[in-house]
C-alpha cells in the first residue's frame, strides 16, 4: 500500500473517464456505433480501474485521515459516475436510438470539437511521432489511435508513429481540427 500506488490508479481511472466522454460525444456527434462499441468496452475497463483503485484506499484504514480517505473514495466514484454517462450515451448509438435533433445544432455551435482524422497517403503526418507532430501547440488533444486492422490506443506516447490508413481520434478547437484534418489528407505535401 502506497500513495504512489494509489494516485497512479486514480490518474488511470480519471484519464480513461474522460477518454471516455470524449470518444462518446464524437460517437454520438457522428452516430459512430464502432466508437461506441470501444466507449463500452472501456466501461468494462474503468469497472475494474475502480475496484482496484478503492481496494488500494480502502488499505489506507486506521491511518488517522478518514476524511482523506473519504474524499479518495468519492473521487474514484466521480470517475466510475463520468464513465457510467459515456457508456449511457453509447449505447443510444449501439441501440440505434437517435438523438433529439436539437443536440446536434447544439453540437455544432460549441467552439470545440471531437474528430475521426484517417491518416493519408504521403500526408504531413506519416512517418512522424506525435510528439514530433507538436500537436499541443496546435490546441490538439490525440484521444486515441488505432492502426490499420488494430485495437484503440488511448492516450497514445508521444513516440508512437502515425501511419497512412491509420486512425486518430482528436479534440480541440473547430479551425485547428480542420488544420489537422487537410495535413493528414492524402494530397498534402510533406514539408
Amino acid at each position: 500500500m502506497s500513495l504512489k500506488s494509489i494516485e497512479d490508479r486514480l490518474l488511470r481511472l480519471l484519464d480513461v473517464s474522460r477518454t471516455m466522454i470524449d470518444l462518446a460525444y464524437y460517437a454520438l456527434l457522428y452516430n459512430d456505433e464502432a466508437i461506441a462499441e470501444e466507449v463500452l468496452k472501456l466501461e468494462e475497463e474503468v469497472d475494474d480501474l475502480h475496484t482496484d483503485f478503492e481496494l488500494e484506499v480502502l488499505k489506507l484504514r486506521g491511518s488517522g485521515d478518514e476524511k482523506g480517505i473519504l474524499g479518495l473514495v468519492r473521487l474514484g466514484l466521480s470517475a466510475e459516475a463520468i464513465s457510467d454517462a459515456a457508456a449511457s450515451i453509447a449505447d443510444l448509438i449501439v441501440r440505434d436510438i437517435q438523438p433529439h435533433p436539437i443536440l446536434h445544432l447544439v453540437f455544432h455551435e460549441t467552439e470545440e470539437t471531437v474528430s475521426l482524422i484517417q491518416v493519408g497517403e504521403n500526408s504531413m503526418l506519416e512517418g512522424k511521432s506525435i510528439g514530433e507532430l507538436e500537436f499541443e501547440e496546435m490546441g490538439i488533444n490525440i484521444l486515441a489511435v488505432k492502426k490499420l486492422g488494430g485495437h484503440w490506443l488511448r492516450s497514445p506516447p508521444k513516440d508512437f508513429v502515425l501511419h497512412e490508413g491509420d486512425m486518430i481520434v482528436v479534440s480541440g478547437y473547430r479551425d485547428s481540427v480542420k488544420e489537422l484534418s487537410n495535413m493528414a489528407s492524402k494530397n498534402s505535401s510533406k514539408s
